[in-house]
């Protein structure tokens, strides 16, 4: 596995103590972003994987983490994954067009702020 260090971001006491596991929630954040770069995730989707593990370093309410806060806010609602079993399916194929047209309206800034991040991260293999 890679590692990564997010510069410029402070970090939960726990994670700060916990090297190994603080590498691992930075190494989700470059997964997702790459993820959605390459277009193999949702914006949506990206946003909720993002902003768990930026939650967990403390750095949910910085740049560029703060485009992912209010995606992944704006966004909460819509249905992914195992629970869109439970949905009726004319609901969901509602839910999945808004979604889409959210997603249309942020999908430039939310791009930028995964180059951003990427950025901030310092691969070393």
């Amino acid at each position: 596995m890679d590692s990564y260090e997010l510069k410029g971001c402070e970090m939960s006491a726990g994670a700060e103590r916990d090297e190994p596991y603080q590498l691992a929630l930075q190494h989700q954040i470059a997964a997702a972003a790459r993820e959605l770069l390459s277009g193999s995730i949702s914006i949506t989707e990206a946003a909720r994987r993002i902003m768990g593990p930026a939650y967990e370093l403390g750095s949910a309410l910085e740049e560029p983490f703060v485009t992912f806060l209010g995606i992944d806010s704006e966004t909460d609602a819509f249905p992914l994954g195992a629970v869109r079993d439970h949905w009726n399916p004319e609901a969901l194929q509602r839910q999945d067009a808004e979604r889409g047209r959210y997603e249309s309206s942020v999908r430039d800034r939310a791009l930028k702020a995964c180059r951003e991040l990427l950025q901030r991260l310092d691969t070393t293999a």
